[in-house]
């Protein structure tokens, strides 16, 4: 997301201040985007250290389409379960990721790189995730 459009959402302090410092692009300020929608909806998850969970992002290999051999990130955390399968997640987000919406990669490593840059973000506002009304714990949530 342009440097100016990050200035006009609500005042994530810190998390701004990084996430503009690391230049996210647009598709990476979509994961971002995604963790804060999380702490909006009260469907924050808890996992077994007791830190929320979001987005929990990963990364999974393109086999297919536009975006094959490549690498890209995608919510993981959806509708308040984890899905942990790739091929369930990219069927999920098939349309997004051929049509460029989430964050890609040409290796794992870059992707596993960036991936930790953002999520210093989600560190940063690990407070207003907990005060999330919808702070529950993750054994509830279907895997």
């Amino acid at each position: 997301m342009a440097q100016e459009q990050l200035k006009t959402m609500p005042d994530y302090g810190q998390g701004d201040k990084f996430a503009e410092n690391i230049k996210v692009t647009e598709q990476e300020q979509r994961i971002i985007d995604y963790h804060r929608n999380t702490i909006k909806s009260g469907k924050v998850g808890k996992d077994e250290q007791g830190r929320p969970v979001t987005v929990y992002a990963t990364g999974i290999e393109v086999m297919e389409g536009p975006q094959k051999g490549k690498f890209v990130s995608v919510p993981a955390y959806v509708d308040g379960k984890i899905i942990r399968n790739e091929d369930q997640l990219y069927q999920r987000w098939k349309s997004e990721i051929d049509a460029g919406k989430w964050p890609m990669y040409k290796t794992g490593q870059e992707l596993n790189k960036r991936s930790q840059k953002l999520h210093t973000v989600m560190d940063i506002e690990e407070d207003q995730a907990k005060s999330s009304s919808g702070f529950y714990d993750r054994s509830k949530m279907k895997r």
